[in-house]
Formats: C-alpha cells, sequence, structure tokens
C-alpha cells in the first residue's frame, strides 16, 4: 500500500495517479454507467474490515449516545477475536437507534476505541433514541446523494469551518429530492424506505467488478470511489453496485471524463490535509472542471480515496 510521509498529500497524489481507468464497455447498473478502476496492489500490514462487516459480526457496535444527539453517535470497537482496524466511510449509513443516520466523518477504529463520530440525520420524521439504542446494520447511500453530502463536507474542512449545523437542512432536503424522484412517499421521511422499497433480492456483483478496487460513476451524478486497501474492496465494491441501483434512473448525461477530472485534480495548488480522530484527511479540489477529492490516510496507508463533481 502507498506510503504516508508526515505530510500525507504526496502519497495521496501518488495514490490517485496510479489508478488504472477499466478497459472496454461501462457496466449499466441501476441508472449508473460504471466502469471499473483498479490499483497496483502492494499491501503491506494487517487486514482491515469494513464497518459493513465489523457491524454484523458484533466487532462494531454503534449506539446513541448517552446523552442522545442528533449529530453524533458512539462507534465502539469491541475487540473481537481478531482486533482486526475497522474502517467506516464518510456516506455510511447507519439503520436503528432514535433514527436512521449517515455518516459524516470517516474513521479508522482498533481495538479498544470508542469515539463519537459526526452524523446527520436521514429520517425527519423519528426520534426515540430511549426505545432502541443500538444501531442493526449499514445501507448504500445512492451515489448522487452521498457525492452532494462529501463536496459540502470538504468545502467547509478545507474553509476550516467545523461542524456545519446548516448541513442537516441540506441533507434533509437531499433525501426529500431523492425520495421524490423515485416515487416514495415515507411517513417518517427515511431514506430507508427508498431503499427497501423493493423485494430484497441479492446484489450481484458483475463480473467486471468482481477484481476492481472502485468504479467511476456516469448516471444521476458523475465521480468515482477507490478502496486502496485490498482488503476493503469485497463488501466495499458490493456497497458501490448498491449505490449504483439505488439511486435510481437517470436522465443526465455524463458531465466529464474520469482522465479530464483527475488530470485537473493532480494539477490543482488547492490540497489541505486534516487531522481526524483515527487519521488523516486530504481534500483537494480542481480549477477547471469543478471536481473535488478526498482521501482518507491512516497508520502510514492511504486507504480510500472518493472523487466528485457537484
Amino acid at each position: 500500500m502507498f506510503e504516508a510521509p508526515p505530510d500525507p498529500i504526496p502519497a495521496v497524489r501518488t495514490a490517485l495517479a496510479s489508478i488504472v481507468y477499466g478497459v472496454g464497455s461501462p457496466i449499466l447498473i441501476g441508472g449508473s454507467h460504471l466502469q471499473p478502476l483498479t490499483v497496483p496492489d502492494d499491501e503491506v500490514g494487517p487486514a482491515i474490515l469494513h464497518i459493513t462487516d465489523a457491524l454484523e459480526a458484533r466487532l462494531v457496535v454503534v449506539e446513541e449516545l448517552a446523552r442522545p444527539d442528533v449529530a453524533q453517535l458512539l462507534f465502539r470497537h469491541t475487540g473481537g477475536i481478531s482486533g482486526a482496524a475497522v474502517f467506516v466511510p464518510a456516506g455510511t449509513l447507519v439503520r436503528g437507534g432514535g433514527q436512521n443516520r449517515i455518516v459524516s466523518l470517516s474513521t479508522m477504529l482498533h481495538a479498544g476505541d470508542s469515539r463519537p463520530l459526526e452524523v446527520r440525520c436521514v429520517e425527519v420524521g423519528r426520534w426515540n433514541p430511549m426505545r432502541n439504542r443500538e444501531f442493526t446494520g449499514t445501507g448504500a447511500t445512492p451515489h448522487s446523494l452521498k457525492s452532494r453530502k462529501m463536496s459540502r463536507d470538504l468545502h467547509a474542512r478545507m474553509r476550516v469551518t467545523g461542524h456545519r449545523s446548516e448541513d442537516q437542512g441540506e441533507t434533509w432536503a437531499d433525501v426529500a429530492r431523492h425520495l421524490d424522484r423515485v416515487a416514495m412517499q415515507s411517513a417518517t421521511g427515511s431514506l430507508f424506505d427508498a431503499l427497501d422499497r423493493s423485494p430484497a433480492a441479492p446484489v450481484v456483483l458483475p463480473n467486471a467488478l468482481a477484481g476492481a478496487a472502485g468504479a467511476w460513476f456516469d448516471g444521476v451524478a458523475s465521480g468515482a470511489e477507490v478502496f486502496l486497501s485490498p482488503s476493503l474492496r469485497r463488501t466495499g465494491v458490493k456497497a458501490l453496485v448498491e449505490s449504483a441501483v439505488s439511486d435510481g434512473e437517470s436522465t443526465e448525461g455524463p458531465r466529464a471524463t474520469f482522465a479530464d477530472v483527475r488530470e485537473d485534480l493532480l494539477s490543482s495548488r488547492a490540497w489541505r490535509a486534516t487531522a481526524v480522530p483515527g487519521g488523516t484527511i486530504v481534500d483537494f479540489k480542481g480549477d477547471r472542471s469543478g471536481a473535488v477529492g478526498s482521501a482518507f490516510v491512516a497508520d502510514g496507508r492511504v486507504i480510500h480515496l472518493v472523487l466528485g463533481i457537484p
């Protein structure tokens, strides 16, 4: 895996430059065309679990704080048998508790870690934290919604404005827009009602994506997500497919190519590293395309990278 020096920005630049755009025709999934992305495999260090697998295995417990707070949830690594580190990507949905939430800030959890994470509500009409404090599973955020929220959070970090209370209203607006676009009526304004509306059929990972590190999306929104840690890919890429399915049909065309976005980002000087619990987030934005990108670096490794065109 890519070594991160004290200044992680050069390592993230190297990681971005190493991504190989897939060959062949894009794969139509839901309303999006996905093109596989690959990176060189040279991982060094222990395997990392995706939060979806860790929550299912009870290696991580997610629950309301002792004094419940809409904007924070407690993520607790139980240690488990393996004690493996767990990666929580921004944009992860968690179901249950007082109301369903979306994670705003990526983090890495090691055995014994217990920390509150910044989240936003994606279920405006429910708040009952005392009846059920734990969260029972994750969900795949529609790619377009996740991309818009990533862009807002990235610009806030680059302005060094910290916590943005207005983002809750913007997140609710994103959810309402998505529910309306897919013609879903929800009594509590819950994003999960849209995700759950179809019979639970297993998502089949296309062969072209089975060995990929991630994918470039062209659909309701354009962008990419890449898992540079191979141990995260099976679950991470499956979540990408689910995100494409949940986005629904698209009438929009591609806004930019992967090559143009990467060239713009790599030539830009607008890069910023921010220390966060469990690692470092490196944010960057382009000068011409309007594209933005964010990478997570932990324990000397570039773990995860996302690109978006807001």
